[in-house]
């Protein structure tokens, strides 16, 4: 006995559909948890930048006062200590000057 059954497209395909669903899905959350850790790590990596240009224009103001903050152990951290070092010079240059006044 030969028995045929009629499937439609709509039910053969339902586990490949639901198996696309889930992959777009599993692709948005990892490209917002990667958008969000890129943004995290941006500002990390700004906040130093942003304390040296407020210092930076502190001293533009005439304000030679030294500045304490957090560096990482990089490019920015080597650009602080050459921004203190600079800080320190202007301020003995600054401090002749106002003695031979």
């Amino acid at each position: 006995m030969l028995m045929i059954a009629e499937i439609s497209q709509a039910e053969i395909f339902k586990p490949v559909n639901e198996l696309l669903i889930r992959i777009a899905v599993i692709v948005v959350i990892t490209i917002l948890i990667i958008l969000l850790l890129s943004l995290v790590i941006v500002l990390l990596s700004l906040k130093p930048i942003v304390q040296l240009t407020v210092w930076a224009e502190e001293i533009s103001r005439g304000s030679f006062n030294k500045h304490e903050f957090n560096v990482p152990d990089n490019e920015i951290g080597v650009l602080y200590q050459t921004f203190t070092e600079v800080t320190e010079s202007l301020n003995r240059v600054v401090n002749v000057c106002q003695h031979l006044l």
